[in-house]
């Protein structure tokens, strides 16, 4: 069952990978970046949810337990350019975008090596994943949006997308914490699991920018666009 679900995973990702990519061609030149950011992230996705199925992308944990590795880089790879485009959306200042995206990378690190951990060690991993998981969302979910706010279709989108952000993050940290933590079910139902919060996180959110590209073209024509200072988006 498990090995269908990574089969889905790829078939889906990679049709989302080429209807991103017709898409981010045909766009006007400067929102392109939004656009070429959707192609990478569910390209990797892709990539992984094969590697996944090749048997490439996982080990055997000590407990016997099949731990999906693939996931992690995915996690850490495409967390992290999400984070970048809801960054380059609202346009904030470049650094405080690097520092979230690095935190991310750090969070998802810890949640990989608490995979393989045993007793106390793992669990100290796990709070050390929430507690960089507290700023993260604090950001998305406040420090982000005070960039948009009194712009009502952009504030609006902003929303929608802080929102779906939050709760996958937030949802994927509750699955490690019920399935590799306390083992509450077996790794197919963690995988399908799992692969529903992809399909948010990485589907859904670019579905929703695709959806509004008009908003996007519009925001980015009032602010000058490709022109804008080199220090910020």
């Amino acid at each position: 069952f498990g090995d269908t679900i990574l089969g889905i995973g790829f078939v889906v990702f990679s049709i989302t990978t080429i209807f991103n990519a017709y898409h981010a061609v045909n766009v006007p030149e400067h929102v392109k970046k939004y656009f070429f950011l959707n192609v990478f992230i569910s390209g990797i996705s892709a990539m992984s949810y094969f590697s996944m199925l090749a048997s490439e992308g996982f080990a055997i944990a000590h407990d016997c337990r099949e731990f999906f590795w693939g996931h992690y880089f995915d996690l850490a790879t495409t967390g992290a350019l999400i984070l970048l485009q809801l960054g380059m959306f609202v346009k904030k200042d470049i650094m405080i975008v690097h520092v979230i995206m690095g935190t991310y990378v750090l969070m998802v690190f810890t949640a990989f090596a608490g995979s393989f951990s045993r007793g106390s060690v793992k669990w100290f991993w796990f709070l050390i994943s929430v507690a960089l998981l507290a700023p993260i969302m604090a950001v998305v979910f406040r420090v982000f949006r005070e960039n948009v706010a009194g712009k009502a279709l952009v504030d609006a989108l902003y929303t929608r997308l802080r929102w779906l952000t939050c709760i996958c993050l937030g949802l994927y940290a509750f699955v490690w914490l019920s399935g590799i933590g306390f083992g509450m079910y077996p790794v197919n139902a963690e995988v399908t699991i799992k692969f529903l919060i992809d399909i948010i996180l990485k589907g859904v959110i670019g579905l929703l920018l695709v959806r509004h590209t008009d908003t996007l073209i519009a925001d980015t024509d009032k602010t000058g666009g490709a022109q804008r200072p080199p220090e910020s988006f």
